[in-house]
């Protein structure tokens, strides 16, 4: 009969206790840039904490509904709020090195739970070779991509080539041998003699040379 009176207790314990999520769980970001953290709580709480766990115990900010946000000197100027305090979103700007660390939200109730909290990593700023070399990448890229245009043109051109002289050899007729069909003329005609209609031919004249004796016989 205990453990009956004892449910009904534990599980309004249960569906009561208040309960945190949080994301993203990894956030990495460059010097100067921002990171944004979300806070997700279910029950009823006083307010909301975003703790900074490690490397150092630290209270970023306290936020609760209808009163003016506490931020740490460090990070004044740097927060900013959207939401109410059971979903929240807190970004964090203008991120230095030592801001490097995790960071948990903290619901404050009978009950005070925290989340898993948020790795946040700030990187260093790219160096100015960095940016060259990823400047450097796109013409490298385009002048790989010319080199390849101009040698698939030039296979194409080549395959043309072979194709247009196999069609060539194919229509002319082997050596010695000449194609079927009507004859070929040659180049230079032969001169023909046409007759006029209606005309005679000239006859034949016979002359005598008479500055010889008159004793000599003619010639014809």
């Amino acid at each position: 009969m205990t453990w009956l009176i004892t449910l009904p207790a534990l599980l309004l314990t249960v569906a009561g206790a208040q309960e945190v999520q949080q994301s993203p769980l990894y956030a990495a970001a460059p010097e100067g840039a921002s990171v944004h953290i979300a806070c997700l709580t279910r029950g009823a709480l006083d307010g909301l904490y975003l703790e900074r766990t490690w490397p150092g115990p630290a209270n970023v900010i306290y936020y609760e509904d209808g009163r003016a946000p506490t931020v740490d000197r460090r990070f004044r100027g740097r927060i900013h709020f959207s939401g109410t305090q059971n979903n929240l979103s807190i970004s964090v700007s203008r991120l230095a090195p030592n801001d490097s660390g995790v960071y948990a939200c903290k619901a404050v109730s009978e009950r005070s739970v925290r989340s898993r909290g948020t790795m946040v990593t700030v990187t260093g700023k790219p160096s100015q070779g960095a940016c060259a070399c990823r400047e450097a990448r796109p013409t490298w890229a385009a002048a790989a991509g010319l080199a390849v245009a101009g040698l698939l043109s030039g296979l194409g051109l080549g395959t043309l080539c072979l194709r247009t002289r196999a069609q060539v050899s194919g229509s002319q007729p082997p050596a010695g041998r000449r194609p079927r069909g009507k004859p070929q003329r040659s180049p230079h005609p032969r001169p023909t003699v046409r007759k006029l209609s209606g005309a005679t031919a000239p006859p034949c004249v016979v002359y005598e040379d008479m500055s010889f004796s008159r004793g000599d016989s003619q010639r014809r």
